[in-house]
């Protein structure tokens, strides 16, 4: 499995896991017009630099994070790409009401983090319903096109996995990659939250 890296990649010795993330993200082009209310599932225009990124000199990288999704892809309402130094965070809202937000950080180690965000209290579901639920949303994006087939593959291992897998607590997948699995609950939304680290 791989890191979502730069193009430059290509010419390094990559770990599975870079290179499968290199190939979903190498053709993909910048998109960029909204930040996400999670509140209220609406997308504001951008006045300001996102918070996320850190405050602090940006430490210099080799690589830059590279979209995964777009605007275009069936389904998408709403589509955003912010991107600063070595991370980035993608916002994509689905016309199921599914609110979609991925942060990527690629410099001295390789994280990416999915937040689904659903209307509806979760909190009586037993656990074993959020890791069948990360395999499902994982599987599902993997059908958007054939750049996000890939997403099918961490499926798989994350199926395998899922049954030694407790909520909060990470899980060495492949050699050197962890998962975690997640979840923020209030009445009015729910949050599952996938967490993929290189180490």
């Amino acid at each position: 499995m791989k890191n979502f890296a730069a193009r430059n990649m290509v010419k390094l010795t990559l770990s599975p896991f870079a290179k499968l993330t290199f190939r979903l993200t190498q053709t993909f082009a910048n998109h960029a017009s909204f930040i996400v209310h999670r509140s209220s599932f609406r997308f504001t225009p951008i006045l300001l630099v996102p918070l996320f990124f850190a405050c602090n000199s940006p430490k210099k990288c080799q690589f830059k994070p590279e979209p995964i999704f777009s605007k275009d892809l069936p389904g998408v309402l709403q589509y955003n790409f912010e991107v600063q130094g070595a991370e980035s965070l993608e916002s994509v809202f689905f016309e199921n009401q599914v609110m979609l937000e991925l942060y990527q950080e690629v410099c001295d180690k390789t994280k990416q983090e999915y937040k689904f965000t659903v209307r509806g209290d979760y909190f009586k579901y037993p656990d074993s319903l959020w890791t069948r639920e990360a395999v499902r949303q994982l599987t599902q994006l993997s059908t958007l096109s054939p750049k996000q087939a890939a997403l099918r593959d961490w499926a798989g291992i994350l199926e395998k996995n899922r049954a030694a897998m407790k909520l909060a607590e990470e899980k060495e997948v492949q050699p050197g990659v962890f998962a975690k699995i997640d979840r923020i609950v209030n009445p009015q939304q729910s949050i599952l939250i996938l967490t993929f680290n290189q180490k």
